[in-house]
């Protein structure tokens, strides 16, 4: 399994099914790029292998000595959540920059100090990789140089130049586009917005791919070898997967058009609650029939000293109104201002929490995995969005019903307690929110039996030409109607 970097959600995600697959027999390895908020996995059925970056030349800004990489939390926190407010200040810059060092660190893979590594890989003789395809032009040279069939991954809201390029066109009159903050129902000036926010990504995009050929394929002064001199270049690699999973489902995302090639699989991290510590199922039932309401804001831009103090008094003053105790992640060095009815944790087993009887509500970050986990679960939710595909998370969730959207930026106690308590006391949430987890349950095929039978497919016949579409050869232009 290859993954891209800077994405804490995406490394725990793939760790998770991961070891579901171990569970049933398989021998898997995961890659990654350590990240400053990466937590540590477990190893017990799958290998991963940690690969520091070189920082010379990816700018030092982003990566400490140890070439770990600094997610731009401060940035984002500073910010409004705006496409043109990316930490780089300008989108397509940011786009430039962001995905130079993903493909730039995936080179990594092959070239020194990692040729020992390589060679590691190549005696293993693997049979099928997961790759992670946002950013990751250089995971599928990886993969072509070691021989081994691809199997596309993919975390988020399917749209953008990735899906493009296999086959999932969809208008950006219709579909809000990744990173444009829009939602299911968008005026024309919207769409217009829509649109120019698709544009800019595209254009980052064949500008990072350009940059991963550099490492891939183009020969030059610094780098007298490549990965695939005379081999395919980014695009045609991408081109070339012949299947892609999508980790989520349309009651979680926007409904999308896909061709065959790219299948929604659900939730893979998704399962029934498991019991809870003793310390911990006692805070939950001593709640009563108030229940208790869970507070997180996900890992990959979490950093407790650096989100706002204001924001999180501005919760803690609220939650001390509510007669519903609350679960809260968060570190404080001081707890002298803590309501009695207020429980902080550095960790919680989210999914386990989230599943235990007496949760009725959950304040997050709308990342598309605490959003699934919580509709699978039945609970309703207030988002609180704070960077990428999270504002198109929010909006698509109030859309369906499943709960209420509040701005980081003009969040007030007034404004923030009244829609505390519309989610919990207006019943239409709850009941919504039970009924849409009682169809995705009523799915006849976990994400994870998807998943082991597409694997098997590509494993056993190699090549599938006949679930890709006859335009895959064709440019992003030539696509339009």
């Amino acid at each position: 399994m290859l993954q891209h970097l800077g994405t804490s959600s995406h490394e725990l995600v793939l760790n998770d099914l991961g070891q579901q697959l171990a569970e049933r027999g398989h021998n898997v390895t995961q890659l990654r790029v350590k990240c400053t908020n990466s937590r540590p996995l477990p190893t017990g059925g799958v290998e991963v292998i940690d690969l520091p970056a070189r920082t010379r030349g990816l700018g030092g800004a982003y990566f400490d000595r140890d070439g770990v990489f600094r997610a731009p939390v401060h940035d984002v926190w500073r910010r409004t959540r705006r496409w043109y407010n990316m930490p780089a200040s300008q989108y397509v810059f940011q786009m430039f920059k962001v995905r130079r060092w993903y493909n730039m660190l995936a080179s990594e893979y092959v070239f020194q100090p990692f040729k020992q590594l390589f060679h590691k890989l190549q005696q293993k003789h693997f049979d099928v990789a997961l790759i992670d395809l946002m950013g990751n032009g250089c995971g599928l040279a990886l993969a072509h140089k070691l021989g081994v069939p691809v199997v596309g991954f993919w975390v988020i809201s399917f749209t953008g130049p990735e899906s493009f390029v296999l086959s999932a066109v969809n208008l950006p009159s219709v579909v809000a586009a990744n990173l444009s903050d829009l939602g299911p129902h968008m005026s024309f000036l919207q769409r217009i917005t829509n649109t120019l926010s698709a544009l800019a990504y595209a254009i980052g995009f064949y500008i990072s791919n350009y940059v991963a050929d550099q490492y891939i394929k183009v020969g030059g002064a610094q780098w007298r070898r490549r990965v695939l001199p005379n081999g395919p270049d980014a695009l045609t690699l991408l081109r070339a997967v012949d299947i892609t999973l999508v980790n989520n489902n349309f009651l979680s995302t926007q409904p999308l058009l896909l061709p065959p090639n790219v299948r929604s699989i659900g939730c893979s991290q998704c399962r029934a609650a498991r019991p809870l510590s003793k310390d911990l199922d006692e805070f939950m039932r001593s709640s009563g029939e108030h229940g208790v309401v869970v507070f997180s804001l996900g890992i990959t831009m979490y950093d407790p000293d650096v989100i706002p103090s204001e924001f999180i008094e501005t919760f803690i003053r609220v939650f001390g109104k509510l007669k519903q105790k609350v679960l809260m992640r968060y570190h404080l060095k001081s707890t002298a201002d803590v309501p009695a009815n207020v429980h902080m944790v550095d960790w919680m087993p989210q999914r386990d929490v989230l599943g235990h009887p007496n949760t009725r509500l959950f304040v997050n970050h709308c990342g598309i995995n605490s959003v699934m986990e919580a509709i699978y679960n039945g609970v309703p939710m207030l988002g609180v969005p704070i960077f990428g595909d999270q504002g198109e998370n929010a909006k698509f969730m109030e859309y369906r019903g499943l709960g209420i959207a509040v701005e980081k930026e003009s969040m007030t106690d007034e404004a923030l307690l009244r829609s505390l308590k519309t989610l919990l006391y207006n019943q239409t949430y709850q009941r919504r929110a039970r009924r849409t987890a009682a169809i995705w349950r009523a799915d006849g095929q976990t994400a994870l039996e998807r998943v082991e039978h597409w694997l098997t497919m590509k494993v056993r016949f190699g090549r599938l030409p006949h679930l890709q579409m006859i335009d895959r050869h064709l440019g992003p232009l030539h696509q339009q109607p």
